[in-house]
């Protein structure tokens, strides 16, 4: 075999198992941060995004009890009436629980910052404690109907098929590596031995 084809197939291999190992970390991070905030009580957030489980009715068919959102961080002082928010409430029915409701008048400047009268879009009336611009989580950006699907499949006992799927997948793959690792490394001894010997 050449040597720049050897050194080339060298190179992608490094290059390859690189990859891999940055790809393992960089979902070990995500994962560390995903139950980091799930311990805190917070909602995990990934780039800036959150994805959130709406668990009332409180807002209607846009976004019906069981739905996944998917939630943009936003400044406070960003946001307008009409967006819908999710934030930490400060009501004391459900007091620091993640609420998705809508902005239904122009945000008031207090001396502690930013508050929102905010309403469930199939409510009759408006919260009675207003939303604190201090516990925003983010701005409501879309629905997540795949998501919901793949969940339902989930809940119907395939998420330890999945879990199951995924580690033998990952071990696999780490199996096949040294194998193959192996192989070539006896090759390339072997091709050192005849070429010694010739």
């Amino acid at each position: 075999m050449n040597s720049k084809l050897k050194l080339a197939l060298k190179a992608l291999k490094i290059a390859a198992s690189a990859l891999w190992w940055c790809v393992l970390i960089l979902l070990g991070l995500l994962l560390l941060n995903i139950f980091g905030a799930k311990m805190k009580g917070k909602v995990p957030s990934v780039f800036g995004y959150s994805v959130m489980n709406i668990v009332s009715g409180s807002m209607g068919e846009e976004m019906p009890q069981g739905s996944y959102i998917l939630v943009k961080k936003t400044d406070a002082e960003k946001v307008k009436v009409g967006a819908v928010i999710c934030f930490y409430s400060s009501d004391p029915a459900i007091y620091g629980y993640p609420n998705t409701h809508r902005v239904v008048e122009d945000p008031i400047i207090t001396d502690g910052g930013i508050e929102f009268v905010t309403k469930g879009d199939a409510t009759e009336a408006n919260d009675k404690v207003n939303a604190k611009g201090e516990n925003l989580i983010g701005v409501y950006v879309k629905r997540l109907e795949s998501l919901e699907k793949f969940s339902a499949a989930l809940s119907s006992g395939g998420l330890i098929i999945v879990i199951i799927c995924l580690l033998m997948g990952m071990s696999g793959m780490f199996v096949y590596t040294a194998i193959i690792t192996q192989k070539n490394e006896q090759k390339s001894s072997d091709d050192g031995e005849k070429n010694s010997k010739s």
